[in-house]
């Protein structure tokens, strides 16, 4: 087979493996939508539904929801951005979503884990800035556990972190697993 054929193949393959990605994402976010359950604080906007207001892709969930986990219980990663994404917003972004779409694959299929990205000056995302005390975009973890928040926590560390892809997905996977326990 000539390389030119081989190189042209390996790029079509590759092409339709992203399409796949893409979809499979889509549908996976469409039916997490519809089987998350809603936990609704006073004044807080609903916190199992998809950022409406984000591009296509904001808000991620790219695992099926299985019937393992309670649907009362799990825990809620959230990335935090503002209207401007600078290009240290942007990296943050995506290492925490490769961080957890790597290490929770199984977590995310059974419902026991979340992943969202709001923009925390839509106004509908308002209350998450009191209730997390935010004053940054930030990676924060939420556990739910009985349909109530019983604790959250702001990973400050991934702004130190964010040149060393590593060390920063060490970083929220761990924490993120710490979340996790007893869940």
């Amino acid at each position: 087979m000539k390389p030119k054929t081989i190189i042209t193949s390996i790029l079509l393959l590759f092409v339709a493996a992203s399409v796949v990605y893409l979809v499979l994402g889509e549908i996976g976010g469409k039916r997490d939508a519809e089987l998350t359950p809603a936990v609704v604080m006073p004044d807080e906007p609903t916190a199992g539904a998809p950022d409406s207001s984000a591009p296509p892709g904001e808000t991620l969930t790219t695992a099926l929801p299985a019937e393992k986990a309670s649907p009362d219980t799990y825990v809620n990663v959230y990335y935090f951005h503002g209207n401007y994404r600078c290009i240290s917003c942007r990296t943050i972004e995506m290492y925490t979503r490769e961080a957890v779409n790597e290490a929770f694959l199984t977590e995310m299929g059974d419902g026991s884990l979340h992943l969202k990205v709001l923009n925390m000056q839509d106004p509908k995302n308002e209350a998450y800035i009191d209730d997390f005390t935010l004053e940054y975009y930030i990676v924060v973890l939420e556990k739910v556990v009985d349909g109530k928040r019983v604790e959250w926590k702001k990973l400050e560390g991934v702004w130190d972190l964010y040149n060393d892809k590593p060390a920063f997905k060490k970083y929220v996977i761990g924490e993120t697993r710490n979340y996790l326990k007893g869940i």
